[in-house]
């Protein structure tokens, strides 16, 4: 049972770049600063009609980490706009003494604002929630719980 949200996050991040197929898409790259601690990452975007999906990357001391979404713009107004997004979010975290890889389940939305006279340069917040589904130490020091994160983002669209 603990393997659907898994199937269905994977399959959505799958479906999302076919279901917007055609030539009005987008690329986005950049930098986000994630709390807690603000570790900086790179991250990509890639839209089409609305949807879209988006990789985010970064190795900071001893903890690495990868996340893949698929999202959906719910709103656009001007230079303003929203979306949603959910995906799948990997840690590796090495302190020396032991190793903790964990698998995630991610959603959440966010927030933007296109700043210039083309709006290529885009300023923005994200704030979701972080759900552990798998851990080689076992799921048990997460206390049946998942973690509320935020990160500030800067892209630029060409």
């Amino acid at each position: 049972m603990k393997r659907l949200p898994c199937l269905v996050l994977l399959l959505m991040m799958i479906a999302t770049p076919l279901i917007g197929q055609n030539n009005d898409y987008r690329w986005a790259a950049g930098i986000s600063g994630i709390s807690p601690g603000l570790p900086v990452a790179a991250k990509v975007v890639w839209q089409s009609n609305g949807w879209g999906a988006q990789v985010e990357a970064n190795y900071f001391y001893s903890l690495g980490m990868v996340r893949i979404d698929g999202r959906k713009v719910v709103v656009s107004k001007g230079r303003w706009g929203a979306y949603g997004f959910a995906g799948c979010t990997a840690n590796h975290f090495n302190d020396g003494n032991d190793i903790n890889n964990t698998l995630w389940v991610d959603v959440g939305a966010a927030g933007s604002v296109k700043l210039g006279k083309n709006h290529r340069l885009e300023l923005g917040f994200e704030g979701g929630l972080l759900i552990p589904f798998w851990s080689n130490k076992g799921l048990e020091q997460y206390d049946d719980s998942g973690f509320m994160v935020a990160n500030a983002f800067i892209l630029w669209w060409w």
